[in-house]
C-alpha cells in the first residue's frame, strides 16, 4: 500500500515528460500528454499545431489534470497557461473574471509573453514556442511555431526579441518577424548554460539576469544579441527558479532556501546581501515597491519588507486555495497562478493586508 501511495503522488506531481529526460531535479510542471480536454473544448489536432477551442463556461470544479503554471495580464485581458494550453479571461469587470476562449497545445505551457497586443508567445515545454493571434480572444489562432533545442520555460520580451529560458540548453534569443499573413520566428543568439535555466530577465541596457538552477544567478551581456556573453555568476546556494530586480538588487526565488537578495551594482562582481527562509519552497518572486511577494507553493504567498535587503522581514501572508507558483502584476492587483486552482487575483494596494479580489478557474 505504501508503494502504491508513493507511486500516485509521483504520478500526480512530477510527470516524467516535464523533466525533459535530462536527469535534473524534476520541475514543478507535470506533463500534459494524455490529459483529457475540458468539457466543451476540441481535442488537439494530431500534429498538435492547430487546435482552436470553443468558448466554455467557467467551472468551480478542481481538476488535477487541468493546471495553471503561468499567468499574464494586459489591460483587461488575462491569460492562463497550463497543462491543456492557454485560457483567455476577460477582466473587463475585474471582480468577475469571465472566460472567453481556449487554445489547446500539445504539452504544458510554462511561459507567456506578448510580442504585440494581438500576438501571444507561448512556451510549450519540449514542443517549443507557439505564437497565437489573440485579436479575437474567443477564437485564438496559431500563426507560428519554432522548435527550440531544450524545454522552454519563461519568456520575456526585449524590444523586438524574446528571451527564452530553455532548460539545459540555456537562454535563446528569438526574433519574431512579419512573414506574409503570419509571423516567422528565428533564433538569433544563444547562451549555453551549465545549469537548468527557468527564467532570464532583461536588465538595464543590454543585459539580463538568469536564474540558472543549482548554479545560482548569472549576469549576461546582451549588447550583441547574436553572441550573449557571461559576465559573472553568483552561487545562491539553493536552486534559482526566478528573479526580480529593483534598482541594484536582484531578488531570487531560490526554492528550498527561500528568497535571496543579491547586489548587482557591479555586474562583474555580484555579491550576496541577505536571505529570508520561507515555510515552503520559493517558486516565483515579484517586486511591489519596497515589498517583495514570494510564491511559496502550498503555503501561498508571503509579502516581505525588502527595503533593507540585508534584513528582510515578513509583513503578511496570504493563503491561496492551492499551491502558488507564478505571478503577474496588474496595477494594484496581483494575479497568482495557483496550480489546479486556476488563478486568484489579489488586491495588494496595501501589501500588509492582501485580500482576494477575484478567482478564475
Amino acid at each position: 500500500m505504501r508503494r502504491l501511495v508513493i507511486w500516485i503522488v509521483l504520478a500526480l506531481g512530477c510527470g516524467a515528460a516535464s523533466c525533459s529526460g535530462h536527469g535534473n531535479t524534476c520541475p514543478e510542471v507535470p506533463a500534459a500528454e494524455g490529459a483529457e480536454v475540458a468539457p466543451g473544448s476540441q481535442a488537439a489536432a494530431p500534429d498538435g499545431r492547430h487546435s482552436p477551442v470553443a468558448t466554455v463556461e467557467d467551472t468551480a470544479n478542481v481538476d488535477l489534470r487541468v493546471r495553471t503554471y503561468d499567468v499574464l495580464v494586459a489591460d483587461d485581458l488575462a491569460v492562463r497557461g497550463g497543462s491543456l494550453g492557454v485560457t483567455l479571461v476577460s477582466l473587463e469587470t475585474p471582480s468577475s473574471p469571465r472566460e472567453l476562449g481556449r487554445f489547446v497545445l500539445p504539452n504544458s505551457v510554462n511561459g507567456l509573453a506578448l510580442l504585440r497586443p494581438e500576438l501571444l508567445a507561448v512556451a510549450c515545454a519540449s514542443e517549443g514556442l507557439f505564437v497565437l493571434n489573440i485579436a479575437d480572444p474567443a477564437a485564438p489562432t496559431q500563426v507560428a511555431h519554432f522548435d527550440t533545442d531544450g524545454a522552454l520555460w519563461r519568456l520575456r520580451s526585449r524590444g523586438d526579441d524574446l528571451l527564452a529560458a530553455d532548460g539545459h540548453q540555456g537562454v535563446a534569443v528569438l526574433r519574431a518577424e512579419a512573414s506574409g499573413d503570419g509571423v516567422r520566428i528565428r533564433e538569433i543568439g544563444r547562451w549555453a548554460s551549465i545549469g537548468y535555466v527557468r527564467h532570464a530577465e532583461p536588465w538595464g541596457d543590454g543585459r539580463a539576469l538568469v536564474a540558472e538552477g543549482r548554479e545560482g544567478l548569472a549576469a549576461l551581456d546582451l549588447s550583441d544579441p547574436a553572441r550573449p556573453r557571461l559576465i559573472s555568476r553568483v552561487d545562491t546556494e539553493g536552486e534559482a527558479r526566478a528573479v526580480a530586480i529593483r534598482g541594484d538588487v536582484a531578488f531570487v526565488a531560490d526554492f528550498h532556501p527561500g528568497v535571496v537578495a543579491v547586489d548587482v551594482s557591479d555586474p562583474e562582481h555580484m555579491t550576496f546581501v541577505g536571505n529570508l527562509e520561507t515555510s515552503d519552497s520559493a517558486r516565483d518572486v515579484i517586486v511591489l515597491g519596497d515589498v517583495v511577494a514570494v510564491a511559496i507553493g502550498t503555503d501561498g504567498v508571503v509579502f516581505v519588507d525588502a527595503a533593507n535587503p540585508a534584513s528582510m522581514q515578513v509583513v503578511s501572508r496570504y493563503e491561496t486555495a492551492l499551491p502558488a507558483v507564478r505571478f503577474a502584476r496588474a496595477g494594484e492587483h496581483l494575479a497568482v497562478a495557483v496550480d489546479s486552482g486556476g488563478m486568484e487575483i489579489l488586491d495588494v494596494s496595501d501589501p500588509a493586508h492582501p485580500r482576494q479580489f477575484a478567482t478564475a478557474r
